[in-house]
């Protein structure tokens, strides 16, 4: 925690923004690096003691979506996420983390949906999840997104998944289309 304190300090000293907003960036890049490495318990509870700022969260919430986290702890960040960082800033992230594992590793990533908690962040993976496989396997995509409550991410995740159809499939991307009044 002194090193997050001298870190601060420094930052308060610097009166560009740019350069301070860069800086932040990069630190919270490197401590989610080292973060990674952690067991999801041990680093959960550091971050909980650090102290971190709303901005500085989400920084390192962001910086997480790319960092090397064992596939059998990105459920637990994913699920972190949604539980820690307010609403309109727990989807964006989530949603990366989403698209970044699945593209990754598409079978652990649906594997974790299976069992994921039913609620809000799970509906936020879904609908990465579903986009992203979409342009290989869309009606699996299509099985995951009916998953959906009835509704405006639902409707977007079907456009999105026909938006995103494979060139080659053209009959059942029209079939689709119509089943699902896609406009």
């Amino acid at each position: 925690m002194t090193t997050l304190s001298a870190i601060r300090e420094h930052l308060a000293t610097l009166t560009d923004d740019n350069s301070h907003s860069e800086i932040r960036d990069h630190i919270m890049d490197s401590l989610s690096s080292i973060v990674a490495k952690q067991d999801f318990n041990s680093a959960s509870k550091w971050i909980a003691t650090a102290g971190f700022s709303p901005v500085e969260l989400e920084n390192f919430a962001g910086s997480l979506s790319y960092s090397l986290l064992k596939n059998s702890e990105k459920g637990l960040w994913i699920d972190w996420m949604g539980k820690t960082l307010p609403p309109n800033k727990a989807e964006d992230q989530i949603r990366k983390m989403v698209t970044n594992w699945t593209q990754n590793d598409y079978q652990a990533a649906g594997k974790w949906l299976t069992t994921a908690p039913e609620g809000p962040t799970k509906n936020t993976a879904i609908r990465s999840y579903a986009e992203t496989i979409s342009q290989y396997e869309p009606q699996t995509a299509a099985q995951w997104a009916l998953t959906l409550p009835p509704g405006k991410e639902r409707n977007q995740t079907l456009k999105s998944i026909y938006n995103n159809w494979p060139k080659d499939d053209s009959a059942a991307k029209e079939t689709f289309k119509q089943e699902h009044g896609i406009k």
